[in-house]
């Protein structure tokens, strides 16, 4: 009987050891995943434009970006904005740097004092206000590849009112999916200073918003310059068909909306009266 004792207790511990150390490797199994996969989470799903031969891509934290090494500005830039992304305590750098990624290596890039004392601001397409739930990611909207030359009096009015609307729509909508850029245009405002970084005529800015089941799209363009007074943002909106045709780019193709949505402007569903 107390051997019998004995060899049951013998083989409880032997069993206890052996869940124990397949726990401990399975937790190390699970740490070593989190740390590998975590880089790869760091881009997070969105919608890009249909990306054209011999394009400069470039993927950061919050967003992805399309760079125009002539004109040392993007091309687009394209990020999610979720609900959740416009809470948090994330600091604002005090200054802006040169993009590290190496695919730009030998290209020229703006720097924080080619703007000095120039008449024209840093004007961001991915807004630091969307990046508050993380600080590499706004560190990343601080890199001279997410900012354009911009009319002070653009950036301070109704440029900031859109994007302080697209922030509403997240709000409201769970989530929206963003693609900003620049339009050179005729490039009617040269170069910025003494740079040679150009500034553009008008700046666009499509949203791709889910609706019952499905989604509802909506563009802008605004010229480069301080709105008129008592412009409302409606008086820039355009379907993203329209857009797509001036700019000559195809916008949300990889989400699969049907063409019909690009054809429609809801401004009463989205608020804009």
């Amino acid at each position: 009987m107390v051997i019998r004792l004995l060899t049951n207790i013998a083989f409880f511990l032997i069993f206890t050891k052996e869940v124990f150390v397949s726990m401990r490797r399975l937790f190390s199994i699970w740490i070593f995943l989190c740390v590998t996969l975590l880089p790869l989470t760091a881009q997070r799903s969105t919608s890009f434009p249909v990306i054209e031969k011999g394009e400069i891509v470039i993927h950061h934290y919050g967003h992805s970006l399309s760079y125009d090494p002539e004109a040392m500005i993007p091309r687009w830039t394209a990020y999610t904005l979720y609900a959740d992304d416009i809470y948090g305590d994330a600091i604002r750098p005090q200054r802006f740097s040169p993009d590290p990624a190496p695919e730009l290596a030998g290209f020229p890039l703006a720097e924080h004092g080619h703007y000095s004392n120039t008449g024209w601001v840093r004007g961001h397409m991915v807004p630091a206000g969307d990046l508050k739930y993380d600080q590499q990611a706004m560190n990343d909207s601080f890199l001279t590849t997410n900012v354009c030359p911009m009319d002070q009096g653009f950036n301070n009015g109704i440029w900031k009112r859109l994007e302080e609307k697209v922030r509403k729509l997240a709000d409201k909508f769970d989530h929206v999916y963003i693609v900003t850029g620049p339009v050179l245009g005729k490039n009617r405002h040269g170069k910025v200073g003494q740079s040679n970084i150009l500034i553009p005529d008008a700046y666009y800015k499509a949203l791709l918003v889910p609706y019952k089941g499905s989604y509802l799209s909506i563009a802008f363009f605004m010229p480069n310059e301080t709105a008129p007074k008592g412009a409302k943002l409606k008086d820039y909106a355009i379907t993203v068909a329209e857009l797509e045709r001036r700019v000559g780019r195809i916008f949300f193709a990889d989400i699969g909306p049907a063409f019909k949505i690009k054809e429609q402007l809801p401004l009463k569903e989205l608020e804009l009266y």
